[in-house]
Protein backbone atom coordinates (compact mmCIF):
# COMPACT_ATOMS: atom_id res chain seq x y z
CA UNK A 1 0.00 0.00 0.00
CA UNK A 2 1.31 3.47 -0.84
CA UNK A 3 0.20 7.02 -0.25
CA UNK A 4 1.14 10.19 -2.01
CA UNK A 5 0.67 13.72 -0.71
CA UNK A 6 1.60 16.58 -3.01
CA UNK A 7 1.07 20.32 -2.79
CA UNK A 8 1.06 20.64 -6.59
CA UNK A 9 -2.74 20.33 -6.72
CA UNK A 10 -3.19 23.44 -4.57
CA UNK A 11 -2.75 27.15 -5.34
CA UNK A 12 0.70 28.51 -4.48
CA UNK A 13 -0.68 30.67 -1.67
CA UNK A 14 -2.20 27.60 0.04
CA UNK A 15 0.64 25.13 -0.46
CA UNK A 16 2.53 25.84 2.77
CA UNK A 17 -0.61 25.54 4.92
CA UNK A 18 -1.59 22.31 3.19
CA UNK A 19 1.90 20.93 3.81
CA UNK A 20 1.74 21.81 7.50
CA UNK A 21 -1.52 19.90 7.78
CA UNK A 22 -0.13 16.89 5.88
CA UNK A 23 3.02 16.74 8.02
CA UNK A 24 1.01 16.89 11.23
CA UNK A 25 -1.21 14.06 10.01
CA UNK A 26 1.79 11.90 9.11
CA UNK A 27 4.27 12.71 11.88
CA UNK A 28 2.36 14.40 14.65
CA UNK A 29 2.29 18.05 15.76
CA UNK A 30 5.11 20.03 14.17
CA UNK A 31 5.63 23.72 13.49
CA UNK A 32 6.71 24.07 9.86
CA UNK A 33 8.09 27.37 8.59
CA UNK A 34 9.16 27.76 4.92
CA UNK A 35 12.45 29.53 4.31
CA UNK A 36 10.77 31.97 1.92
CA UNK A 37 7.34 33.22 1.02
CA UNK A 38 5.37 32.09 -2.00
CA UNK A 39 4.67 28.62 -3.33
CA UNK A 40 5.83 25.51 -1.51
CA UNK A 41 6.21 22.63 -3.95
CA UNK A 42 6.52 19.56 -1.74
CA UNK A 43 5.71 15.87 -1.89
CA UNK A 44 5.45 13.00 0.57
CA UNK A 45 5.37 9.40 -0.61
CA UNK A 46 4.64 6.74 1.99
CA UNK A 47 4.61 2.97 1.75
CA UNK A 48 3.45 0.25 4.09
CA UNK A 49 5.74 -2.78 3.93
CA UNK A 50 4.12 -5.31 6.21
CA UNK A 51 4.58 -3.96 9.74
CA UNK A 52 7.00 -1.28 8.53
CA UNK A 53 6.03 2.16 7.29
CA UNK A 54 8.50 4.04 5.14
CA UNK A 55 8.27 7.54 3.72
CA UNK A 56 10.12 9.92 1.44
CA UNK A 57 9.79 13.69 1.72
CA UNK A 58 10.83 16.13 -1.00
CA UNK A 59 10.39 19.78 -0.12
CA UNK A 60 12.01 23.23 -0.43
CA UNK A 61 14.10 24.55 2.45
CA UNK A 62 12.08 24.96 5.63
CA UNK A 63 12.42 24.84 9.40
CA UNK A 64 10.66 22.23 11.52
CA UNK A 65 10.15 22.73 15.25
CA UNK A 66 8.45 20.74 17.97
CA UNK A 67 7.88 22.32 21.37
CA UNK A 68 8.83 20.86 24.75
CA UNK A 69 5.21 19.93 25.54
CA UNK A 70 4.86 18.16 22.21
CA UNK A 71 7.94 15.98 22.77
CA UNK A 72 7.15 15.11 26.40
CA UNK A 73 6.08 11.57 25.52
CA UNK A 74 5.87 8.72 27.93
CA UNK A 75 8.21 5.75 27.91
CA UNK A 76 8.88 4.59 24.40
CA UNK A 77 11.35 2.77 22.20
CA UNK A 78 12.70 4.04 18.88
CA UNK A 79 14.24 1.86 16.21
CA UNK A 80 16.03 3.66 13.35
CA UNK A 81 17.14 2.18 10.05
CA UNK A 82 19.34 4.13 7.64
CA UNK A 83 19.26 2.86 4.04
CA UNK A 84 21.39 4.50 1.32
CA UNK A 85 19.18 6.02 -1.37
CA UNK A 86 21.06 4.18 -4.10
CA UNK A 87 20.15 0.84 -2.49
CA UNK A 88 16.41 1.47 -2.86
CA UNK A 89 14.95 0.84 -6.33
CA UNK A 90 12.95 3.83 -7.59
CA UNK A 91 9.28 3.46 -8.59
CA UNK A 92 8.76 2.10 -12.09
CA UNK A 93 8.00 5.48 -13.65
CA UNK A 94 11.10 7.07 -12.15
CA UNK A 95 13.17 4.04 -13.17
CA UNK A 96 12.13 4.48 -16.80
CA UNK A 97 13.08 8.16 -16.66
CA UNK A 98 16.42 7.28 -15.10
CA UNK A 99 17.22 4.78 -17.89
CA UNK A 100 16.21 7.33 -20.51
CA UNK A 101 18.71 9.87 -18.93
CA UNK A 102 21.48 7.26 -18.49
CA UNK A 103 21.21 6.17 -22.12
CA UNK A 104 21.59 9.77 -23.25
CA UNK A 105 24.70 10.12 -21.11
CA UNK A 106 26.14 6.88 -22.50
CA UNK A 107 25.50 8.09 -26.04
CA UNK A 108 27.52 11.22 -25.34
CA UNK A 109 30.46 9.19 -23.94
CA UNK A 110 30.64 6.24 -26.33
CA UNK A 111 34.11 7.23 -27.55
CA UNK A 112 35.52 7.00 -24.02
CA UNK A 113 37.49 3.73 -23.74
CA UNK A 114 36.93 3.81 -19.96
CA UNK A 115 33.13 3.76 -20.32
CA UNK A 116 32.56 0.84 -17.97
CA UNK A 117 29.46 -0.04 -15.92
CA UNK A 118 31.33 1.13 -12.82
CA UNK A 119 32.05 4.51 -14.43
CA UNK A 120 28.45 4.90 -15.57
CA UNK A 121 27.14 3.99 -12.12
CA UNK A 122 29.49 6.46 -10.42
CA UNK A 123 28.45 9.25 -12.78
CA UNK A 124 24.79 8.70 -11.85
CA UNK A 125 25.32 8.09 -8.13
CA UNK A 126 24.00 4.54 -8.11
CA UNK A 127 25.64 1.19 -7.41
CA UNK A 128 26.64 -1.11 -10.26
CA UNK A 129 24.04 -3.61 -9.05
CA UNK A 130 21.35 -0.93 -9.12
CA UNK A 131 22.45 0.12 -12.61
CA UNK A 132 22.03 -3.42 -13.91
CA UNK A 133 18.67 -3.64 -12.15
CA UNK A 134 17.48 -0.49 -13.93
CA UNK A 135 18.36 -1.97 -17.32
CA UNK A 136 16.75 -5.33 -16.53
CA UNK A 137 13.24 -4.55 -17.88
CA UNK A 138 14.70 -3.49 -21.24
CA UNK A 139 15.96 -7.03 -21.88
CA UNK A 140 19.64 -6.13 -22.00
CA UNK A 141 22.51 -5.32 -19.67
CA UNK A 142 24.30 -2.01 -19.47
CA UNK A 143 27.54 -3.54 -20.80
CA UNK A 144 25.73 -5.10 -23.76
CA UNK A 145 23.91 -1.84 -24.44
CA UNK A 146 27.22 0.07 -24.59
CA UNK A 147 28.74 -2.54 -26.90
CA UNK A 148 25.71 -2.55 -29.21
CA UNK A 149 25.67 1.24 -29.47
CA UNK A 150 29.39 1.29 -30.28
CA UNK A 151 28.94 -1.37 -32.93
CA UNK A 152 26.10 0.63 -34.46
CA UNK A 153 28.27 3.76 -34.63
CA UNK A 154 31.01 1.73 -36.32
CA UNK A 155 28.49 0.28 -38.78
CA UNK A 156 27.39 3.79 -39.74
CA UNK A 157 30.97 4.90 -40.41
CA UNK A 158 31.74 1.77 -42.39
CA UNK A 159 28.75 2.66 -44.60
CA UNK A 160 29.82 6.29 -44.97
CA UNK A 161 31.68 7.08 -48.23
CA UNK A 162 33.50 9.94 -46.51
CA UNK A 163 35.10 7.40 -44.16
CA UNK A 164 36.16 4.99 -46.90
CA UNK A 165 39.84 5.91 -46.52
CA UNK A 166 40.01 5.13 -42.78
CA UNK A 167 41.23 1.80 -41.54
CA UNK A 168 38.57 -0.33 -39.94
CA UNK A 169 40.71 -0.75 -36.84
CA UNK A 170 40.90 3.03 -36.48
CA UNK A 171 37.12 3.35 -36.70
CA UNK A 172 36.64 0.68 -34.04
CA UNK A 173 39.28 2.22 -31.79
CA UNK A 174 37.64 5.62 -32.20
CA UNK A 175 34.43 4.20 -30.73
CA UNK A 176 36.10 2.61 -27.71
CA UNK A 177 36.71 -0.85 -29.22
CA UNK A 178 40.51 -1.21 -29.39
CA UNK A 179 40.59 -5.04 -29.62
CA UNK A 180 40.52 -5.57 -33.40
CA UNK A 181 39.85 -9.31 -33.22
CA UNK A 182 37.15 -8.90 -30.59
CA UNK A 183 35.55 -6.12 -32.61
CA UNK A 184 35.51 -8.25 -35.76
CA UNK A 185 33.82 -11.15 -33.94
CA UNK A 186 31.23 -8.91 -32.27
CA UNK A 187 30.49 -7.08 -35.54
CA UNK A 188 30.00 -10.31 -37.46
CA UNK A 189 27.71 -11.68 -34.73
CA UNK A 190 25.63 -8.50 -34.84
CA UNK A 191 25.43 -7.90 -38.61
CA UNK A 192 26.19 -11.25 -40.24
CA UNK A 193 29.37 -10.13 -42.02
CA UNK A 194 32.91 -9.22 -40.94
CA UNK A 195 33.54 -5.46 -40.96
CA UNK A 196 35.57 -5.47 -44.20
CA UNK A 197 32.91 -7.41 -46.11
CA UNK A 198 30.16 -5.22 -44.73
CA UNK A 199 32.00 -2.08 -45.85
CA UNK A 200 32.66 -3.53 -49.30
CA UNK A 201 29.01 -4.40 -49.78
CA UNK A 202 27.80 -1.05 -48.46
CA UNK A 203 30.20 1.02 -50.60
CA UNK A 204 30.66 -1.27 -53.59
CA UNK A 205 34.36 -1.69 -52.82
CA UNK A 206 36.74 -4.61 -52.96
CA UNK A 207 37.37 -6.12 -49.52
CA UNK A 208 40.43 -4.68 -47.79
CA UNK A 209 41.75 -3.91 -44.28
Amino acid sequence: MSTLVSTSDHPARDQADYWRHAIREAFGPFHVRPAREGGFAARFRGRTLGPVEAGEVRAPAHAVRRGARQIAFGAHRTFTVVIPHRAVPPPSGEAAEAVWAIKEWIEAHLRDPDLTPAAIAAAHHVSVRQLYRLFGPSGTTVARYVRDRRLERCRRELSDPSQAGRRISAIARGWGLPDAAGFSRAFRAAYGLPPSAYRARALGLRCRD
